[in-house]
């Protein structure tokens, strides 16, 4: 099941940053569709992606003008 914690705060940083609002939203139904049970199917999905301790990752988004960190649960 998925779980999307602070779909808002996409929301809010799309009216705030309007030329990220696209990217951002492709993003987020991305998430939305992702059923990641590993670290390595998630870097086959987002290469780019940073692993960072306690099962956070930094993507870049829109080239690198933003970031989205976040904490992903890993379906087992």
């Amino acid at each position: 099941m998925k779980n999307i914690i602070s779909e808002k705060k996409f929301k809010e940083f799309t009216n705030k940053h309007a030329d990220s609002r696209k990217a951002m939203l492709s993003f987020l139904e991305a998430l939305r569709n992702a059923n990641w049970i590993t670290v390595n199917e998630l870097k086959d999905d987002y290469p780019n992606a940073s692993i960072l301790e306690n099962n956070r990752v930094c993507f870049d988004i829109k080239g690198g003008n933003y970031r989205v960190i976040l904490r992903v649960n890993y379906n087992s």
